[in-house]
């Protein structure tokens, strides 16, 4: 009888829980919370660096003998970079970057030595308008990863590019008769005059490792190197001397790249940092052919040996968003695209500010107008070239200011952006059948802006695709000059020069990608055709000739058109809609 009940008093007891529980809501399990397999990181960086190109010419005939030294020291530049990397929970990643920018400024010392030049000599040129370009992938793994540490090994490829082009000649040893002073008739060459430009490619194989310590949950240090396996090729353009104009340069060897980077996790996905690095690459079995030169012509003369070492050293910082699945989506279809995934939805309506970073390249120069008799005379005869054509290449980076409106899927706006910029290029030509008789040109665009209308729409929850065209404008500066004997005096010879400044104005297209990051933050890549039309310059005769009655009057049509890319971040203000809570492992 007690079991009885003990189990009725159970049963009752029950009942009363049962009664208890009425009315309440009822807990459901939480949906499960999916997380990709994939992470991806995408970023932009600002890279200022320094560089170095220096070769020893032998001679051809004579083992051991040295007979010219360029060595172009403090070839400072600023690029812009893109970068990601793609990871899988299994430990495999693949990793890259691209960018490029502008060499503004440096100096190149070309040496002769004894018995090529007899006394030695040393002169001095400056260094503007130059370019950067470089990119590369890598295959990895991470061989341990600890909650506060992980090492890696990796394997790829990199692809290295510097172009130097150099101003004016000046002796500063004791040969007086190479851009030095043999009074009355030569003297140094003007800075106006692109006397001598070098293009340097190496392609290389990396393999590497680097190690990532995690100091604090938010700030973190990582520490790369890798070893190189290098193939050189180039070109060397002694642009007074139609027999060194476009020599080629060859060689292998060996060098090593360096990194480092500490950074900081302002959230769990997007990082800020700032860090160093060192590539270099030398060869010491490097070949000047030499009988590939001249026009196409062969001369019989042997490759010379030339020793070559390539150095590039500086500091970035960088801004950097890890994509991974938002936290209760279902599995996405492009795992492989984490960027154009869903997300949360967004409202684009509102006013946003940023900041961009990009590269802009064209096809500067254009023709040659003869505004004399003389110069269409000099025309004919191939001393006056009729048009020099040349690549402009550089780095900008600014900020922008807009404005959209969300209709449904649709998104219509506008935006204003200004940019600091150094899109430049140029060019020197000797005449091609005395020698005697020397064109330059130059154009850069200092600045650039434009006023622009967007239309877009959202495909990908919070992404946005979109159209855009406008107003373009930018500062523009472009000269040109001619010599005959070029150093020689102009109160005896041929001498020419013009320049022109000012803000020139065009038009601009293109399109372009923004994603939405936080609730305030979006990242956003574009390219644009800018378009500022042409610039005249006229170029005038002075000196000895002009004096005589004879000028060589002329004036140039310098193309402004550019292909530009660049990505930057803005801030939304008034951002409405929630931000993707991103899941990180």
């Amino acid at each position: 009888m007690a079991t009885a009940a003990a189990v009725a008093a159970l049963a009752q007891a029950s009942s009363a829980s049962a009664a208890d529980l009425a009315g309440r809501p009822v807990l459901k399990s939480a949906p499960p919370v999916f997380v990709s397999a994939w992470t991806f990181e995408t970023g932009l960086r600002y890279w200022y660096s320094v560089g170095r190109f220096r070769f020893n010419l032998g001679d051809p005939f004579v083992p051991g003998q040295l007979n010219s030294r360029l060595d172009y020291t403090s070839q400072r530049a600023h690029a812009a970079e893109s970068f990601f990397r793609l990871d899988h929970a299994s430990g495999v990643f693949i990793k890259g970057l691209a960018g490029g920018g502008s060499i503004v400024a440096g100096r190149m010392n070309d040496e002769d030595f004894p018995p090529a030049a007899v006394p030695y000599s040393n002169t001095l040129q400056s260094s503007r308008d130059g370019s950067l370009r470089y990119g590369g992938v890598d295959v990895g793994y991470v061989f341990w990863k600890q909650p506060m540490w992980q090492v890696e090994g990796l394997v790829g490829y990199h692809y290295w590019r510097e172009k130097y082009n150099t101003y004016g000649c000046a002796q500063i040893a004791g040969n007086a008769g190479i851009c030095g002073v043999v009074p009355p008739l030569f003297g140094p060459i003007p800075t106006s005059f692109n006397s001598l430009d070098q293009d340097i490619r190496v392609h290389s194989l990396r393999i590497g490792g680097a190690v990532k310590v995690n100091v604090t949950p938010q700030l973190s240090v990582r520490m790369e190197g890798a070893y190189l396996r290098s193939w050189f090729a180039g070109n060397d353009f002694h642009n007074f001397r139609p027999n060194i104009r476009g020599v080629n340069q060859s060689g292998k060897g060996d060098g090593f790249q360096l990194e480092g980077l500490v950074s900081y996790e302002v959230t769990p996905a997007f990082t800020i940092g700032a860090g160093a690095r060192w590539w270099r690459a030398e060869t010491a079995n490097g070949r000047f052919h030499w009988e590939n030169t001249i026009m196409g012509a062969t001369f019989g003369v042997p490759s010379a040996p030339l020793p070559m070492a390539l150095n590039r050293y500086g500091v970035f910082v960088q801004a950097a968003y890890t994509f991974g699945k938002t936290a209760g989506e279902a599995p996405g279809p492009v795992p492989f695209l984490p960027f154009l995934g869903a997300g949360a939805p967004r409202d684009w309506s509102g006013l946003h500010v940023g900041f961009n970073l990009g590269r802009g390249f064209g096809d500067g120069g254009g023709a040659v107008d003869a505004a004399s008799p003389t110069a269409a005379t000099f025309q004919a005869l191939g001393r006056l070239p009729i048009q020099q054509k040349y690549g402009t290449y550089g780095f900008l980076a600014g900020g922008q200011i807009g404005y959209d409106w969300q209709f449904g899927r649709f998104v219509a706006g506008a935006e204003v952006d200004l940019s600091y910029a150094h899109i430049a290029g140029g060019d020197g030509l000797s005449d091609i059948n005395t020698g005697l008789f020397f064109t330059t040109r130059r154009q850069n665009i200092s600045w650039l802006g434009t006023a622009r209308a967007r239309l877009g729409f959202t495909p990908f929850g919070s992404t946005l695709i979109y159209a855009t065209g406008g107003l373009a404008f930018g500062g523009v500066q472009t000269h040109s000059a001619f010599s005959s004997l070029v150093g020689g005096s102009c109160v005896a010879f041929f001498c020419s020069y013009g320049e022109t400044s000012r803000t020139a104005t065009g038009w601009t297209i293109g399109a372009g990608m923004e994603r939405s990051l936080t609730q305030n933050l979006s990242l956003k890549t574009e390219y644009l055709y800018v378009d500022l039309g042409r610039q005249t310059t006229p170029v005038f005769s002075f000196g000895g000739a002009n004096l005589a009655g004879v000028p060589v009057d002329y004036a140039t049509r310098s193309n402004l058109r550019n292909h530009v890319f660049r990505s930057g971040l803005n801030y939304k203000f008034g951002w409405g809609g929630p931000a993707p809570v991103v899941a990180k492992y």
